[in-house]
């Protein structure tokens, strides 16, 4: 079992080694989103097209 576990840790570091992981590198960022007037709009067009077109 102990033995295992190192074959299993020397796979992963070569697999992180092979993709170039780096703790150096910084990665992106998320930009964040928030819910604007023109979503509303959209929302608003869309259900009432969905509606018209399920009921109309």
């Amino acid at each position: 079992m102990f033995m295992s576990a190192f074959k299993k840790a020397f796979e992963l570091t070569e697999a992180i080694e092979s993709r170039a992981y780096s703790a150096k590198i910084t990665r992106g960022h998320f930009k964040n989103l928030s819910f604007s007037f023109n979503d509303l709009l959209a929302f608003i067009f869309f259900a009432g097209l969905s509606f018209f077109l399920l009921f109309g």
